[in-house]
């Protein structure tokens, strides 16, 4: 008999539950995983907590309640949606919309960098803290900040034409405020313009030169 968490059975969506597998002689056995059951719109929903502790398979069905309630529930196929297939909607888009940009950049930046870290992480999972590190791990690898903060527009490019998508892949976009650094694009090297005189002179055939 499926087991009902009083606690949130209150709105009348929600309830806890372990199935019941038919064995050959007729009789049934409870498998111990438990699942949930809770009910949007008149469609209902159940998901396994992936656990045997009736206390995590709670935890989750408030979860998924307080997501109902604030309109933040996501269906169960864009919770699974991987990086890894928004990176390739990114890179199809490159390839019909800028071509050469997908050739010289997004396409080695993707197969080389954003894909091997990210690729196979669920899209709806990633964090700010995810991409903090993703920087950190770039910038042991020497690569330059005007580089890795490409990368991170092109991770940012991916999820918005997936939040955009028909039916979207994503149901929100990761803040990616502040992730991005400062560029250091000031020249260096000026010669004042005693030094460049002296330096001008001292070449043949270029004394007399403004």
């Amino acid at each position: 008999m499926a087991k009902t968490n009083a606690k949130n059975a209150k709105y009348g969506m929600g309830s806890i539950f372990r199935k019941k597998r038919k064995l050959d002689d007729g009789s049934e056995v409870e498998i111990p995983i438990w699942y949930i059951q809770f009910c949007v719109d008149g469609r209902v929903y159940r998901e396994s907590s992936h656990s045997e502790i009736y206390n995590k398979a709670q935890k989750l069905l408030k979860l998924r309640i307080s997501e109902v309630q604030t309109g933040k529930l996501q269906e169960p196929s864009v919770r699974k949606v991987p990086v890894g297939e928004l990176l390739d909607d990114l890179l199809a888009d490159y390839l019909s919309n800028n071509p050469r940009s997908y050739t010289r950049f997004a396409n080695p930046a993707v197969t080389q960098h954003l894909r091997p870290y990210f690729g196979d992480m669920r899209a709806s999972a990633l964090t700010t803290k995810h991409l903090r590190e993703y920087l950190s791990a770039r910038d042991g690898e020497g690569a330059a900040v005007a580089t890795v903060n490409r990368e991170i527009q092109l991770l940012r490019r991916a999820y918005s034409l997936a939040h955009y998508h028909e039916p979207p892949k994503v149901q929100a976009i990761p803040n990616f405020k502040g992730i991005q650094r400062k560029e250091n694009n000031a020249r260096k090297g000026f010669f004042e313009h005693e030094e460049y005189v002296k330096m001008r002179d001292a070449l043949p055939g270029m004394s007399g030169m403004c």
